[in-house]
């Protein structure tokens, strides 16, 4: 007989070692893989301020002329190139930035949008990007895109 409340005593000690090891395991890898609405925002936060930035270079390499006759055109030509909204969502740069996340660029075109005008000797230009970029952490996926951004001078 007390072999058999030891064999009991065991198999009921192995239940409650398997079931601590499991809700260990549970825990420390639960949430690893969720992508945060944060993460996407910081990213968008980023590359929304590059393409601020390589709108500020854009109008200061278009002469005035162009800005005001077919200010689209030549800013649309220096932002879509390969210096421009490019390089701001250069993968080796977005994911050394943001550690823990694969930063892909979905294939396709970049689709970037230019629209603006002068108003009162004032310049606003507004620059719209669909370039998707992928988002992978441990099995969640997001892909972010409709990047926006706005420049307003007081002399282009």
């Amino acid at each position: 007989m007390p072999k058999r409340g030891q064999v009991t005593t065991f198999i009921v000690l192995g239940i409650v070692i398997f079931a601590v090891i499991a809700v260990v395991f549970y825990l420390s890898f639960s949430g690893q893989g969720i992508i945060t609405s944060a993460e996407r925002n910081s990213i968008r936060d980023y590359v929304e301020g590059c393409l601020e930035a390589k709108i500020d270079e854009a109008i200061a390499g278009c002469n005035t002329e162009q800005i005001i006759d077919g200010f689209s055109d030549c800013i649309k030509g220096r932002i879509d190139g390969d210096n421009g909204f490019r390089e701001c969502i250069n993968q080796p740069r977005l994911s050394s930035r943001f550690i823990g996340l694969d930063i892909g660029v979905s294939s396709g075109t970049s689709n970037v949008f230019v629209s603006g005008q002068s108003i009162n000797e004032y310049c606003f230009v507004d620059v719209v990007s669909r370039y998707p970029l992928v988002i992978s952490k441990g099995g969640s996926r997001v892909t972010v895109n409709d990047f926006n951004a706005r420049h307003t001078s007081p002399n282009c």
